[in-house]
């Protein structure tokens, strides 16, 4: 019985791998991206040899999940030819699927368009405001600083 419950979860893992679509990230998107986002949104960045990134998806994907206010866009800063690698990562950690994207340019030339401030530290999180503000985090965003925040964006928030 135990073998049958581990084979279910893995059959249940890889399907939610396999249907996880990392959409190309390239030059322009990501004004878009952001444009087309509802409010209150997270924009978190992340690479797969950055163990900071996994901790936080995990750490944040049940409120994120719970949250059905919150948009969600998580962008992999590794390249496309890593997507096959970079999918799974999003469904173990219990990420909400839907809106995954890719870098597919020259990383630089996406960073600066992003934030030309940034040198491409990770984790990397953009909290998008009710109000049009945008909060940066450089490194591990954590839960009561998120709650904190969504806490804020709801109507008659602090």
């Amino acid at each position: 019985m135990r073998h049958l419950f581990f084979g279910l979860c893995l059959l249940a893992a890889s399907s939610l791998s396999q249907s996880l679509e990392l959409r190309p990230l390239a030059r322009g998107d990501y004004g878009r991206l952001v444009a087309e986002l509802p409010r209150p949104a997270v924009v978190m960045f992340w690479a797969l040899d950055c163990a900071y990134c996994r901790e936080e998806m995990q750490a944040l994907a049940p409120f994120l999940r719970r949250q059905r206010g919150i948009a969600l866009a998580t962008i992999n800063t590794d390249g496309v030819e890593l997507a096959p690698q970079a999918a799974p990562v999003i469904a173990r950690a219990g990420m909400p699927a839907g809106n995954a994207w890719i870098f597919a340019d020259v990383p630089e030339r996406l960073r600066h368009e992003v934030d030309p401030a940034w040198y491409g530290e990770l984790p990397r999180t953009h909290l998008l405001g009710r109000d049009g503000s945008v909060e940066t985090v450089s490194g591990t965003l954590t839960r009561e600083r998120l709650q904190e925040w969504w806490w804020r964006q709801r109507p008659g928030g602090r």
